[in-house]
């Protein structure tokens, strides 16, 4: 389980001034989320629906100074050829939103509905940092299990969760109804007790 400290409202602090690592904060704006998760290549759609059954979803912001320094910036040519390229700011005034995570119920398990670090990002442990806050929320809830479908299954494994057979799982990942489905991408449905 990944251990991090927490200010007085529960949002993750280690640090996040220090070394050049985001501010993780709980939001509301699932779209942003999904422009990163798109940006990351994961399988949303802008067009897709607002899920109805989110429980939390949390953020992680560089700081103006980082964003826009040699640790977050991007090739420009990169940014404009991924979708929705350019890192967008989280909200108004912020900085650069390099990290978030979707915890949702479905069917009465709970879900991470989507997980991303900007690659930058990604050797400060950020996706971990919010993976231990979906986890702690959902423990917190009485939760006794995570699934989720993961395209970075070592990730995943490294925090105790397994493959389980897509029929061991319950029926709400839509991306078995995707063409791209075991065609170009195999992703790997994955439990974890907790």
């Amino acid at each position: 389980m990944v251990e991090i400290s927490k200010n007085e409202r529960g949002v993750a602090r280690e640090g996040a001034e220090a070394a050049g690592m985001p501010e993780i904060s709980e939001m509301d704006d699932y779209d942003a989320l999904v422009a990163l998760f798109i940006r990351n290549e994961l399988e949303f759609s802008v067009d897709d629906e607002i899920p109805t059954d989110i429980i939390k979803c949390w953020k992680a912001v560089a700081a103006r100074a980082d964003a826009g320094g040699e640790r977050g910036a991007r090739n420009e040519g990169e940014d404009k050829a991924r979708p929705g390229g350019g890192g967008a700011a989280s909200d108004k005034g912020e900085g650069r939103l390099v990290g978030g995570c979707v915890l949702a119920l479905r069917e009465g398990a709970f879900i991470i509905d989507g997980i991303a670090a900007e690659p930058e990002y990604r050797a400060q442990k950020l996706g971990s940092k919010l993976l231990g806050l979906a986890l702690g929320e959902a423990k917190a809830r009485g939760g006794r299990e995570m699934f989720l479908v993961a395209r970075a299954p070592g990730f995943f494994r490294k925090h105790g969760f397994v493959t389980v057979p897509r029929d061991g799982a319950p029926t709400f990942f839509e991306c078995f109804g995707c063409p791209q489905y075991n065609v170009s991408c195999f992703p790997e449905v994955m439990r974890l007790a907790l």
